[in-house]
């Protein structure tokens, strides 16, 4: 007898494809988890926006005096220096930032940042604030940008 004669299969019988719906429970509750999330991120990022609203206020009052032609050197760094202090008056406590002025305000703001920026132009920022006249050259884009970075990284 010869082999392939005795193997005579019949025709595979294939099941039906189960249908595929998403009319099952499961689908329903992981739809509803799925938008509970998005919802509750959309919620947190908004709670965020609101919160850093004085920060954004801080920094387009920089640029807007920074961007300020009527104004002297010393009266940009002096309301800059307002608007820092105002800045962190909302973020620390007001015990602890109100009593700070001179080289201890300086040291505060440079906490914040990589590179002591305002401690080594204490003399020039002193001068604007206290004297109301820039002895040396000062560079004003310098000094702004520093204090947009303090604004946005300190807290």
């Amino acid at each position: 007898m010869v082999q392939s004669e005795n193997i005579q299969l019949n025709p595979i019988i294939e099941a039906t494809p189960a249908p595929f719906t998403m009319d099952a429970i499961g689908w329903k509750i992981l739809l509803g988890i799925l938008i509970c999330t998005i919802v509750y991120f959309l919620y947190k990022q908004w709670l965020q926006y609101k919160r850093n609203a004085y920060r954004r206020n801080a920094i387009t009052n920089i640029q807007k005096i920074a961007l300020s032609s009527n104004l002297d050197l010393w009266q940009l760094i002096a309301q800059t220096m307002l608007i820092l202090k105002r800045t962190a008056l909302i973020t620390y406590d007001r015990k602890m930032v109100a009593s700070k002025e001179g080289d201890e305000w300086l040291h505060f703001l440079d906490a914040s940042l990589k590179d002591a920026f305002f401690i080594k132009h204490k003399e020039q920022i002193m001068s604007a604030v206290y004297k109301n006249k820039i002895e040396q050259d000062f560079n004003k884009n310098e000094f702004t940008q520093a204090s947009i970075n303090w604004i946005k990284r300190h807290a």
